[in-house]
């Protein structure tokens, strides 16, 4: 029974050797595993990331030019609004009211300067008229008597006292006649008033009217309008709140004119020019959004920041127009990644960086040809920190093995693409 034992033992051994020496030989055959990547042409091009946020050029902080009760808010976070537009107003009783005395007292002031202008009345004027015609013809009358009378008394017909009486009714119907005539004019010149009194009274009007365009100014501004048309932000009042001259209550940005503001190392910023441009990148709630933008300014002069990992570091700060697709949502804060491509070739054949090793102290790469692995020493080109481009030694559809690394890989080599 024993022996039985031992033979089993001996069978299942040669068996597992078997089975192992028919894996290794399984994987000699299939060879070593390596990811390639079939060449074509291409472009490669050196670029840096940065990021960055959305900020509104035009933007207006809505604030109140006089201390008061805000009555009403018209608006809501993120409403869209017109120039002129109606965006918050504040109580005016107390103005109404200045405003309603100042009109009253301007238009009784009116009414006495009309007052002053207004002509005789015809009856007045027919009046005086029949009163100057009947001392008129009084005195001519009263003249008669006295030619008359002193006519006779030269030929000693009447006495003198009675010639002087004839005299004395002529001269009293003459001053009657210059008195009537005086009391016309008199008449006249009581509507027509003088340099003076209208002066007075064109000062008053003219206060008057000061104060009420004033009124006027103040209730205007008491009706805050949007300045420009744009999007309600950060609503910091509400109704019946006490505001202060020039404490915000909201804020308005205009979305046309949104710029990214990104900083970028000083070693990266001399690669960068006006005109140039970038490629923006927002994260939405569905997918990323990339779109294009416009490099409009570079700062003149560095500013000191510390980096992620704490160290000191100078950057400059970069103005960038983006080209905001029609449909997505931007405001300010938004963030938005930058990616500066500050060289670039095109039709080139590009491997890994780390594709590459040394031979004889030449650049090489592995290729898959044929189930092998085969060393080609190639001429570089332009490269970036992940890519170079082959100016010799390579050709399109080749299959580059991306690992020269990789365990057992070695020129002549059977490999097994993954």
């Amino acid at each position: 029974m024993m022996i039985m034992k031992k033979k089993y033992k001996v069978i299942l051994g040669v068996l597992a050797a078997v089975l192992v020496v028919g894996l290794v030989a399984s994987q000699l055959m299939q060879g070593t595993r390596v990811d390639v990547r079939e060449l074509s042409r291409q472009e490669i091009y050196r670029s840096f990331t940065e990021e960055g946020s959305m900020e509104a050029v035009k933007e207006y902080n809505v604030q109140p030019l006089y201390a008061g009760k805000l009555e009403v808010v018209h608006v809501n976070e993120g409403d869209r609004v017109q120039e002129g537009d109606l965006l918050a107003s504040m109580d005016m009783e107390e103005l109404k009211h200045q405003m309603n005395q100042l009109e009253a007292k301007l238009y009784g002031l009116d009414g006495e300067s009309q007052q002053l202008r207004e002509p005789p009345t015809e009856g007045e004027i027919k009046s005086m008229e029949m009163a100057i015609q009947m001392a008129q013809e009084k005195k001519e009358r009263a003249k008669t008597d006295y030619e008359r009378k002193e006519s006779l008394y030269i030929n000693n017909v009447i006495s003198q006292a009675e010639m002087e009486a004839a005299e004395s009714a002529f001269q009293n119907a003459a001053l009657s006649l210059e008195k009537q005539q005086h009391s016309m004019e008199a008449l006249l010149q009581s509507h027509q008033p003088t340099t003076g009194s209208l002066q007075i009274l064109k000062a008053q009007r003219l206060s008057l009217q000061s104060q009420i365009d004033l009124l006027k100014y103040q209730m205007e501004n008491h009706q805050l309008k949007a300045p420009f048309s744009g999007v309600v932000t950060s609503i910091g009042a509400k109704e019946l709140d006490l505001v202060d001259p020039g404490s915000a209550i909201m804020n308005l940005f205009q979305t046309e004119t949104m710029q990214v503001k990104t900083q970028v190392l000083t070693r990266d910023v001399h690669d960068l020019e006006l005109g140039m441009p970038v490629e923006l990148t927002m994260e939405q709630r569905d997918q990323d959004v990339t779109f294009n933008g416009t490099i409009v300014e570079i700062a003149a002069q560095a500013e000191k920041g510390i980096s992620p990992l704490g160290l000191e570091e100078d950057r400059v700060s970069v103005a960038i127009e983006p080209e905001i697709p029609e449909g997505v949502v931007v405001g300010p804060g938004f963030g938005v990644d930058v990616t500066f491509v500050t060289a670039s070739r095109d039709n080139q054949l590009v491997v890994p960086q780390s594709s590459l090793f040394t031979v004889d102290g030449e650049d090489a790469v592995f290729v898959a040809d044929n189930g092998r692995a085969t060393v080609r020493k190639v001429a570089t080109g332009f490269e970036t920190r992940r890519e170079v481009a082959i100016e010799e030694g390579l050709d399109e559809g080749d299959l580059i093995i991306i690992d020269p690394q990789t365990d057992g890989l070695t020129d002549g080599s059977r490999i097994s693409v993954q």
